[in-house]
């Protein structure tokens, strides 16, 4: 009868390596998997290039706002009451919200930017500006606004409004951002911005230290940049609250 063989040091050896790769090659998957996760909905959807985006049309809407235009922020004690676009809003053929066009806040241009990306990628494609976003009729459109807004309390605001909505698709990863995307974030000090992301502000080193973006400002619309907080920095940006979305076109 033939005899088994004990396993020598060298099968142990042969098997913790085999083990080792294998939970090497698991990590690397679940990591993977994790920064193509889509939160908050939980399914991995890759990333669209801007080009498949509404980047290219939101850029476009940017620049019909000239740096000379006369709109100033709309009153901290105003803004909760305050819709904070300067253009008319329709949905579907329906009038929503008036505009106003001296005074806005970032939350409300930004939504009026994101609907004109819209509008202009409908005209683009269809022939006609009315568009339709998959998912919000009439009686739900005010829902998506005041997500967009953060009005729930939710400081990811825009990002989980057109995420959650299939609208949009989060950016996880910070070099991954491109102009166009569409960004909030928080400061130290607890106040937030929603804006246009334009570019990062880089060290010498290439690491990101700053925001390049467009919105409404103290001093009006256009361009601004922000830094970022580190170490123990007391003031500036939060690195641990910049949230990132790019924007798919309605159709």
């Amino acid at each position: 009868m033939p005899r088994l063989r004990t396993p020598g040091r060298a099968d142990r050896h042969r098997t913790l390596s085999l083990c080792a790769i294998t939970l090497g090659f698991t990590i690397a998957f679940l990591s993977l998997w994790v920064r193509m996760e889509r939160a908050p909905g939980g399914r991995s959807t890759p990333l669209p290039t801007p080009r498949a985006a509404l980047n290219s049309h939101v850029l476009a809407r940017v620049r019909l706002y000239p740096a000379d235009r006369p709109v100033t922020m709309v009153p901290r004690q105003r803004q909760a009451n305050s819709m904070g676009v300067t253009r008319d809003i329709f949905y579907l053929g329906e009038k929503f919200w008036e505009g106003d066009p001296e005074h806005a806040h970032c939350s409300g241009l930004i939504f009026e930017v994101y609907l004109g990306a819209c509008e202009d990628w409908s005209r683009e494609t269809t022939g006609s500006a009315r568009f339709s976003l998959p998912g919000v009729d009439l009686n739900s459109f005010r829902a998506l606004q005041r997500a967009f807004y953060g009005t729930d309390g939710n400081e990811r605001t825009l990002v989980d409004a057109l995420v959650s909505r299939g609208l949009g698709i989060e950016v996880l990863d910070p070099e991954d951002a491109r102009p166009g995307d569409l960004v909030q974030f928080w400061r130290l000090d607890g106040t937030g911005h929603s804006v246009v992301f334009l570019d990062w502000i880089r060290d010498g080193t290439q690491q990101i230290n700053g925001l390049r973006f467009w919105s409404i400002q103290g001093g009006g619309i256009g361009e601004a940049t922000g830094l970022i907080a580190y170490d123990h920095e007391t003031t500036g940006i939060d690195r641990h609250r910049i949230y990132i979305v790019r924007a798919l076109p309605p159709g």
